[in-house]
């Protein structure tokens, strides 16, 4: 009950406390619809309620006074949602990364890096991530992007960031917290959680900000690595790096990366914390 008169109904997918839609009252019966659910467990049902609508569903889209059609295509969508399982095919990660003071993309872009730190919650997700899992990077709304800007290879086993060494121009190593243009050291601490830690990728293409796919419908979780479901999303986010024509920024020669470094730059890409 939502002030005089007002009754919200919850319709629940089975097994969860979510659901597709919410019913209420309000002068008339209104039903408004939840799209990163629909996202989640009913993906297949959106284009056919958004055709008969004429509209897009959005978070919270309201229908007043629905029409039988609508409640029919949402019947299918529950009866969707509650006989399909999430898919995932064991290797797809989605990384939120937190661009801004403890990292950056660029230099995430030139080194191929997704790191994460600041916590257990952040660190001991990401170091589970296997060699060969192929990850997309995702720059959040809050670092004022709110899309992929990266799809690349896990290559190696992650390690804290102040024990990385990255290719300098003279063809030698450098630490990577030496020539980071921000802190990556955490304030020095030595605690496997709360240190930041880095993971290396094989960017198959890697984009600047201002050319990152911006479709919220394929988040995952903003807080940490995790499995991206569904080849549905999958393949969404794959299809538009693979046909990319690679950046300017994505392979970077030694002598590149030694020109960033003298400004000041190299970093990782990080889940947010």
């Amino acid at each position: 009950m939502l002030g005089d008169g007002r009754q919200v109904l919850l319709v629940w997918i089975p097994g969860e406390k979510a659901g597709l839609v919410s019913i209420w009252n309000d002068g008339g019966a209104s039903i408004s619809l939840w799209r990163t659910v629909f996202v989640r467990a009913a993906w297949e049902q959106i284009e056919p309620i958004e055709t008969f609508t004429d509209k897009p569903i959005g978070q919270g889209s309201t229908i007043r006074d629905p029409a039988p059609e609508v409640l029919n295509l949402l019947t299918a969508a529950y009866e969707r949602a509650a006989t399909t399982a999430p898919e995932w095919d064991g290797q797809t990660f989605y990384i939120s990364f937190g661009d801004g003071e403890q990292r950056d993309w660029d230099d995430a872009r030139a080194f191929g890096f997704v790191a994460a730190g600041g916590g257990a919650w952040y660190t001991k997700t990401l170091r589970a991530v296997p060699i060969g899992s192929r990850v997309f990077a995702y720059l959040s709304k809050g670092n004022g992007v709110g899309g992929y800007v990266g799809y690349g290879e896990v290559t190696g086993e992650p390690t804290m960031a102040k024990d990385m060494m990255v290719a300098s121009g003279d063809g030698g190593k450098r630490r990577l917290t030496d020539v980071a243009r921000v802190d990556m050291t955490r304030n020095g601490t030595i605690d496997p959680d709360e240190a930041e830690w880095v993971l290396p990728v094989r960017w198959i293409n890697a984009v600047p900000r201002a050319e990152a796919i911006r479709d919220s419908d394929l988040f995952a979780n903003q807080t940490a690595p995790f499995a991206l479901h569904t080849a549905t999303r999958s393949s969404a986010c794959e299809l538009p790096f693979s046909s990319r024509p690679m950046s300017d920024a994505e392979d970077l020669d030694p002598s590149s990366r030694e020109r960033m470094t003298a400004n000041g730059s190299v970093a990782d890409v990080s889940v947010q914390s």
